[in-house]
């Protein structure tokens, strides 16, 4: 577990699973209202998470390629935490309507998918043989630990200072997370 722990790469990767599902839980804490405030109603919102999971499990298979064939892990990696942060600027700035909300949370999702797909490779690729499992172990906890997280501070900023706070956090906690990613050293190929 130390040597998990002392290595710069893996805590970068572990950070961006925390930070991932921090903002996802954070963010959902607020959709639903803003959902309902542009007139679309509860009951009707599987409507339109539905079709945007759907279409975004096929937008996430090109960067996977492309990630894993073309040896690009790393700037997939990157273009994927960037868009999730333009995603949340997005819900921030362009909520008038459904459909913007609607695009803003598919480029979300294609991100997010991307990374829950790249992350967990990537943790196989940078940890040392011998302790794989035990960086797969680390990071499910960082993963399993953003979640509550996300949920109290999605709480916490609606409570105290608004909606449009949870997707300022979000974006924040986003180009945080690409700071950290940039001195992140490509993995090597694997074939």
């Amino acid at each position: 577990v130390g040597e998990v722990l002392r290595n710069a790469d893996l805590l970068r990767l572990n950070f961006g699973i925390f930070t991932l599902h921090t903002i996802l839980m954070s963010v959902f804490m607020h959709v639903p209202f803003v959902l309902e405030h542009d007139g679309f109603q509860a009951e009707r919102h599987w409507m339109m998470y539905l079709p945007v999971m759907l279409v975004s499990f096929f937008l996430m298979v090109p960067p996977i390629i492309i990630a894993e064939k073309k040896a690009k892990m790393k700037q997939v990696f990157m273009g994927a935490v960037g868009l999730a942060a333009l995603a949340q600027l997005g819900l921030l700035m362009w909520h008038g309507s459904v459909w913007e909300i609607a695009v803003a949370l598919l480029f979300f999702f294609t991100a997010f998918n991307v990374l829950e797909a790249t992350l967990p490779s990537l943790i196989s690729k940078i940890a040392p043989l011998a302790s794989k499992g035990t960086a797969m172990g680390v990071y499910s906890s960082f993963q399993f630990l953003g979640a509550p997280f996300g949920a109290t501070m999605g709480g916490i900023l609606m409570d105290v200072y608004g909606g449009n706070a949870v997707f300022v956090f979000a974006v924040a906690m986003l180009l945080l997370w690409l700071l950290v990613a940039a001195t992140m050293r490509p993995p090597a190929a694997v074939r």
